[in-house]
């Protein structure tokens, strides 16, 4: 272990962060505190709202989006039943990799997620932005 690259952060759900004079050490080095962490691709933050990994989520989708914009394209000549298949591996994938994280996010965070899987649902059918959701 290189206590360089080592480094470590304290989990809390208080709104108040209480000041903690404990630096833990290695090698009698102290390590550095920093507010983010990612940890199998889940990027834990000190208060354990997942905000920058649901941020990070609808990145990784939107690039994706793109990809699904192009095979939906009408010169591909592509139907709904390989484009959800698409859809499924590209997108769906990611949402559900960090599917324990997800269960515990704000209303607002879900909601982020649930925009990015409307808006792939609505490439794919070919429906215009104004659809409802309902509908879906």
């Amino acid at each position: 272990m290189a206590p360089e690259k080592t480094n470590y952060i304290i989990f809390n759900k208080g709104r108040i962060m209480r000041k903690i004079d404990y630096t833990p050490t290695l090698f009698s080095k102290k390590l550095t505190q920093v507010p983010l962490v990612t940890f199998l691709g889940i990027t834990f933050d000190s208060k354990l709202n997942f905000t920058r990994h649901v941020d990070n989520i609808v990145k990784q989708c939107a690039q994706r989006h793109n990809i699904l914009r192009i095979l939906v394209n009408r010169s591909w000549h592509t139907n709904e039943k390989i484009m959800l298949l698409i859809y499924r591996s590209l997108i769906r994938s990611i949402i559900e990799y960090s599917a324990i994280a997800v269960s515990c996010i704000s209303s607002a965070n879900l909601l982020k997620l649930e925009r990015v899987q409307r808006k792939a649902i609505k490439t794919i059918f070919r429906l215009d932005n104004l659809t409802p959701s309902n509908e879906l």
